[in-house]
């Protein structure tokens, strides 16, 4: 019997791997995969809040050296003959206010442009996470999935969505991403690898049952997808 339970088929296999309802009534193991979903959420979360506040933290520190080099400023100003303060200067706009958040050189980076076809703008995005630039990725994704939702590269897209949070070893908001391309693209050719990061990504948060499950349920569900070779030599790693 296939571990992962009495599914209707590849098409269904990820709506039951997302909602962890029940294969068969009373299954206990679907019953405590129910609570999976809660458990990733409840640490992506924790997570996030500390992110959360060392980002508010350097913030905080940016800004008051902001309102140091302001007073500084408006010191000097109070203190300089009216001759020698350029016409139109003003004390709280610092010099190099116009090059603020630009690249090397002052060049800002070239911003998408509105008439990009939707696949120039995927590859741009998926160039990005697979150069390791995660959060330029994610930014570059995020927009490309709002503008084309529905679009041909959609689901490649939210899958290397998965793949930056998997860079960065943020290993629980990945697999709620991978379910996602499960959930919305149980047919699509991306479908098995986002499976095989899930098994992975389950193996880094020492997880080993559920690593083996969902390595397992890719096994079953994808026999002939390039993902299953890698699937059971990790398997054979965890020992199974």
């Amino acid at each position: 019997m296939r571990r992962i339970g009495l599914l209707l088929g590849p098409t269904l296999c990820a709506m039951v791997l997302l909602t962890g309802c029940s294969a068969s009534a009373g299954s206990e193991e679907w019953r405590l995969r129910n609570l999976e979903e809660g458990f990733l959420q409840f640490k992506e979360a924790e997570r996030q809040q500390e992110a959360d506040m060392k980002d508010m933290a350097a913030r905080l520190a940016v800004l008051e050296e902001r309102l140091t080099q302001a007073e500084e400023r408006l010191l000097a100003f109070d203190g300089a003959p009216s001759s020698a303060i350029p016409a139109g200067a003003s004390p709280f706009i610092s010099p190099s206010a116009g090059t603020a958040g630009m690249g090397t050189g002052g060049m800002a980076p070239a911003p998408l442009s509105a008439s990009a076809s939707e696949k120039t703008a995927y590859e741009r995005a998926a160039k990005l996470a697979m150069s390791e630039q995660y959060e330029a990725a994610r930014e570059a994704l995020t927009t490309f999935l709002e503008r084309w939702p529905e679009g041909e590269y959609a689901p490649n897209a939210m899958y290397w969505l998965g793949e930056t949070y998997y860079g960065e070893q943020r290993y629980a908001q990945a697999i709620l991403t991978f379910k996602d391309v499960l959930a919305k693209y149980p047919t699509h050719h991306k479908s098995p690898d986002a499976l095989l990061k899930i098994g992975f990504a389950y193996d880094k948060l020492q997880d080993p049952a559920n690593a083996k499950f969902y390595l397992q349920s890719l096994l079953d569900e994808y026999p002939k997808s390039e993902a299953a070779a890698k699937a059971r030599a990790k398997l054979r790693e965890l020992g199974q």
